[in-house]
C-alpha cells in the first residue's frame, strides 16, 4: 500500500497544523499515488526541462499542475493562487461542517480532491493515535 509507512502520522501533523497553529498559515495535504509513491517519486512532476516539458512524467498534465502548485506553495504559502487553467481548487486540511478533512490525491492519471476518512483519518490512524504518549517518544 502506497504512503503506508507514513498514514497516520501525517493525519495528525496535518491535523496538529491545521488546528492548532498560531502563524496563520493554511496546511494543505496532498497523498501521492505517482509512480511507485514513495519518496522522490513526484521529482519527475515538477522539474521541468528548459523547453517547459516534463521528461520524467508519464502524465503532462498532472506534471504542469503538481509544478504549478508546489512554485505557488512556495512563492505565496498557497497552492491555489498561481492560476492553472487545468488545476482543481486544492482545499486547505481544515474540518468542514461535518468534520471531514479534503486532501488533494494524485495518481499517473488524475487529480482530485478525496476526504481523508478514505486515506489517514482511519482505523490504523487512530489505533497509533491512541498509544500517542508512547509513540511520540
Amino acid at each position: 500500500m502506497k504512503g503506508s509507512l507514513t498514514s497516520g502520522p501525517t493525519y495528525y501533523t496535518a491535523y496538529g497544523g491545521a488546528t492548532f497553529s498560531t502563524n496563520g498559515s493554511a496546511v494543505f495535504k496532498l497523498i501521492n499515488n505517482i509512480g511507485t509513491g514513495l519518496h522522490g517519486s513526484v521529482t519527475g512532476y515538477i522539474f521541468s526541462d528548459v523547453a517547459g516539458q516534463f521528461p520524467g512524467a508519464s502524465n503532462q498534465t498532472v506534471a504542469s499542475i503538481l509544478s504549478t502548485w508546489y512554485l505557488s506553495f512556495i512563492l505565496t504559502k498557497d497552492p491555489n493562487t498561481l492560476p492553472n487553467p487545468g488545476a482543481p481548487f486544492w482545499p486547505s486540511y481544515f474540518p468542514n461542517s461535518n468534520g471531514e478533512f479534503t486532501i488533494m490525491l494524485v495518481n499517473d492519471t488524475s487529480i482530485a480532491a478525496t476526504p481523508d476518512a478514505q486515506w489517514d483519518a482511519s482505523y490504523g490512524c487512530e489505533f497509533w493515535g491512541s498509544y500517542q504518549n508512547i509513540v511520540r517518544n
